[in-house]
């Protein structure tokens, strides 16, 4: 009976082996979705410096009920990229047509790490719905932007 017995001598190398193939083939699959994440989160910082656009074209509709909007400048608003690393905002462009209560924030993203920085549009429209605003795709990959702005833009 002691010729059936066997000592263990440690881990073989095909075990070893076994392991780092399903250590590889796990770290392959959560990769991309942690890149995704992380570019997620930048296009979400860069969305958050649109506020003071928002509060812009709010101030310039609410001290002007008949203004349009066609820049930035009408709405005595400006952005200069900072250029630091974690600027991830490119250009932000406003206009409005406040007689109607239609205002668009178009922002485009930069520096985030997606092979197509996202564009997306904020807008706000009718007298109901001037503290709401939706968010639009309107260019980049809906795994890229908040849950909220994942509707793309369909041209007519």
């Amino acid at each position: 009976m002691d010729n059936y017995v066997r000592k263990s001598r440690g881990i073989s190398l095909i075990e070893v082996l076994i392991v780092f193939a399903v250590t590889t083939i796990a770290l392959a699959y959560t990769f991309p979705k942690l890149t995704d994440q992380a570019i997620r989160a930048k296009v979400s910082q860069g969305l958050s410096l649109a506020e003071p656009a928002k509060e812009a074209l709010e101030k310039t509709c609410a001290n002007n009920e008949q203004a349009i909007v066609h820049n930035n400048l009408e709405a005595d608003y400006f952005y200069v990229p900072s250029g630091s690393d974690d600027d991830y905002l490119n250009r932000v462009l406003l206009g409005a047509d406040c007689a109607s209560q239609t205002m668009v924030i178009v922002l485009w993203t930069g520096n985030t790490g997606a092979v197509s920085d996202p564009i997306i549009e904020l807008s706000s429209n009718g007298p109901d719905d001037a503290e709401t605003w939706t968010c639009r795709l309107i260019r980049g990959d809906t795994r890229h932007v908040p849950s909220d702005c994942q509707t793309a833009y369909e041209a007519i």
